[in-house]
């Protein structure tokens, strides 16, 4: 044994690693008991360093099996402990820890804080984790991961504000916190996989308000190089954040991809990408103190005869001229921004059966049409006269009902702002000469947006309240419950294992099973019923969605026009009648009739953002096709295509969690306090804990076994390295490296054709072992 082997610190890796994942696999027959496999050698050298660290391991157990988590609800139902027991942060936390003073086959007693007992059955327990352990951020290193440990777990490491779950998923905690550890780990993790895919994506998930944005903005920031293109980036993307969150704060409305295409690790090409924008959120006045639309109408300014744009020297256009966009687009940006505002402003009557601008807003058409650079007079026709086109030579007018004149309102309003929204992020695209594609690798940073929402918590700015559980609740939902799928499926994949010609029967996911399908089935019922919408309406839908008798459906109430779904953050109420979902299904993007108004624009940019819609619409005409779109169809499109191109690289996963309701620590005594019971429903709404037991049953580090043998030869033992010198093939190197490690082939690695599959103990125990 070499006089590395014999180290405290890697002699108790060695009988750690005897008990560490053989639990896990059915096939072993092996036990998973301390004391029955971690006895010394009689043939050991080590000497006292081997007894004194058998000794701790001994305690350590000892610690496990004598200290339990008792639920501090329990503990207050004992009679008398309703005072006596509750300590300083108890309100925050639903465990406590207690000593294990009696005990049975059936039963154990731990003493309370009153000395009164308290008994639980045997199949009731919770074992805890040693102290020792606190050190670890990788939850799979613990022995014990039910819901208290792993609460526990981080508590103890807030300061390090982030855990891991093996080398692809990070739980980060605390969006007011520094996240320097998480960004050298994060990074150190994506170089040990850069030889494995050439793009790699980087998903944020989390609750609204979890820190996803400000993280996004962290590890971008941390993968550019160089003064000029770092200042761009930085000006970038808090642009970004101006257009796609909300102006009284909240997670973003737009999910916002981030490329960054690298050459010999300097940066080629820097590109945004707006995907599944929330429209209706721009509907909201701006100049209301009880709405909270986009970030980016509190630049502009409001007079009782006009509405004014970006201020010279406001934070926007300091931002925009940094990343060098022009005067006249700023200005034309600004413009367009206060047409959207001015429009927002019209109301309309109805006059002899016709729907009629008040006169009160015809101050507002001027200033729309001004600025938009529009006619006033074709623009207000196509609101409440729009022309009809019957066939390739006929046209109609039309009039219009009042409800139908503001829904026309809207659609234009929605229409312009998500073109605006594509024309400024392919406006911040950073690219730089660099002709060389043969090494390029693509990283790409995804915030999703907003997380699941329900009215039902009240935890949101209390603004937002008028427009949750309503059909944008729903697509948002449905937008997260797609991503959970996809977390799982690729955390937990086990389709290469097959591939990769090893024996392995493939575990199924329960708590995901046919969720994705259900949820797709009553978003495809939607735009079904839409199409139809002459004919159907909101309880026309709920009958429907009653006769598909989904699992997922737990309660329809006609009476109410409201359905119940089971999500996976919870059963949520969605609203269909108050707020007509038909009418905002059925927003286009906004094919005005006359298209002249469109190519007589005299902004510039309005006029460059619609004219691929002219085109596209005359390229319908011509096939043939109906220019209706719907907008769920066109959100799941989008959604498709975001999620199929992720699963063309290599993902990782950075589920952001909140410690508190205002997802920011809170301090009682200097001490940070967690509260359990907001956390724990995060950590269950991602599946966390299933996730984990998953993960511990399968081996997720993945290597080619050039990598594996470039990276680890130097592990090689002296009784082993003459052997491993004389192979010429690097999949047997890899094997002998790891028997001389006394690491089992089918327990604690597999090996494939091309790679080599670790479980995460055993990759974290060579990691240890290279550093050393």
């Amino acid at each position: 044994m070499s006089q590395t082997d014999t180290t405290p610190t890697n002699l108790r890796k060695k009988i750690l690693q005897k008990t560490e994942g053989v639990e896990q696999d059915e096939s072993l027959q092996e036990s998973n008991d301390l004391l029955a496999t971690s006895k010394p050698s009689s043939s050991s050298t080590v000497g006292s360093n081997k007894g004194l660290l058998f000794n701790q391991l001994i305690n350590e157990q000892t610690w496990t099996k004598n200290h339990i988590w008792v639920p501090i609800q329990q503990q207050q139902q004992v009679k008398g402990q309703q005072q006596a027991s509750i300590s300083t942060t108890s309100t925050h936390h639903l465990y406590e820890m207690k000593e294990i003073k009696e005990s049975s086959n059936k039963e154990v007693v731990v003493h309370l804080n009153n000395n009164q007992k308290l008994t639980i059955p045997i199949m009731d327990i919770l074992f805890t984790n040693p102290p020792s352990m606190n050190q670890h951020l990788d939850l799979l290193s613990l022995n014990h991961t039910n819901e208290p440990s792993v609460l526990h777990h981080l508590r103890q490491n807030c300061n390090e504000n982030f855990c891991n779950v093996g080398n692809y998923l990070y739980l980060f905690l605390g969006k007011n916190k520094e996240n320097i550890g998480l960004e050298a780990q994060f990074c150190k993790m994506i170089e040990n996989c850069k030889s494995l895919q050439k793009k790699k994506s980087i998903i944020l998930l989390g609750d609204p308000k979890s820190g996803k944005s400000n993280l996004l903005k962290q590890l971008t920031m941390k993968m550019v190089n160089g003064e000029d293109v770092t200042k761009k980036v930085q000006n970038s993307l808090n642009i970004l954040q101006h257009f796609t969150s909300l102006k009284h704060g909240g997670s973003s409305r737009v999910t916002t991809v981030v490329n960054i295409k690298k050459n010999n690790s300097n940066v080629k090409e820097v590109e945004f990408i707006p995907y599944l924008p929330e429209l209706t959120r721009v509907l909201q006045n701006p100049f209301e103190d009880q709405t909270n639309p986009y970030k980016v109408f509190r630049f502009l300014t409001k007079t009782e005869n006009d509405i004014y744009g970006f201020g010279k020297k406001s934070e926007i256009v300091m931002e925009l001229q940094n990343v060098g966009i022009s005067s006249n687009q700023i200005q034309s940006i600004s413009d367009v921004l206060c047409g959207i505002a001015n429009l927002l402003e019209f109301e309309f009557e109805q006059v002899e059966d016709k729907c009629v601008l008040k006169k009160s807003c015809e101050k507002y058409l001027q200033k729309a049409s001004d600025r938009l650079g529009l006619d006033k007079n074709i623009l207000l026709q196509s609101l409440i006269e729009p022309i009809i086109q019957i066939n390739e030579s006929t046209k109609v007018k039309s009039f219009v009902s009042l409800q139908e004149g503001l829904l026309n309102r809207d659609m234009l309003v929605m229409s312009i702002y998500e073109r605006l929204l594509q024309y400024v992020f392919n406006l911040l695209k950073i690219k730089l000469d660099n002709n060389n594609e043969q090494d390029d690798e693509i990283y790409s940073f995804i915030d999703i947006g907003s997380g699941f929402e329900s009215n039902r918590s009240k935890e949101g700015n209390p603004l937002d309240a008028k427009s949750l559980n309503y059909l944008e609740t729903f697509i948002n939902n449905y937008k997260n419950e797609r991503f959970l799928n996809h977390f799982h499926e690729t955390i937990c994949d086990q389709s290469i294992y097959l591939k990769e010609n090893i024996k392995w029967k493939v575990l199924e996911f329960p708590h995901l099973k046919g969720k994705e399908e259900e949820f797709t089935k009553i978003f495809e019922k939607l735009h079904e019923l839409s199409c139809l919408s002459f004919k159907a309406d909101e309880v026309h839908f709920l009958k429907e969605i009653t006769d598909e008798k989904s699992p997922l459906i737990t309660h329809v109430d006609l009476s109410k026009f409201d359905f119940t779904l089971n999500h996976s953050c919870g059963k949520i109420v969605y609203q269909v009648e108050k707020e007509n979902w038909f009418e905002k299904n059925l927003y286009c993007h906004y094919a005005l009739t006359d298209k002249e108004m469109l190519r007589n624009s005299k902004n510039e940019i309005l006029k460059e953002m619609f004219q691929s819609l002219v085109d596209e619409s005359n390229n319908s005409n011509q096939s043939g096709s109906s220019k209706m779109k719907i907008t769920s169809t066109i959100y799941k499109k989008q959604l498709d295509d975001l999620i199929n191109e992720l699963k063309q690289s290599m993902n990782f996963f950075i589920c952001c969690i909140k410690p508190n309701v205002n997802g920011c620590f809170e301090k009682i005594n200097d001490t940070e306090i967690v509260n359990d019971r907001y956390v724990l429903k995060q950590l269950r709404t991602y599946a966390i804990f299933e996730m984990i037991r998953m993960i511990k049953k399968i081996y997720p580090c993945q290597m080619t076994f050039n990598d594996f043998v470039k990276r680890y030869e130097k592990l090689i033992t002296e009784n082993k390295k003459a052997e491993f010198n004389n192979q010429t093939s690097a999949k047997e190197k890899a094997n002998i490296l790891l028997q001389s490690r006394e690491l089992e082939e089918n327990t604690h690695y597999k090996l494939g054709e091309h790679y080599i599959f670790l479980r995460v103990p055993q990759q974290v125990l060579l990691e240890d072992l290279l550093n050393k």
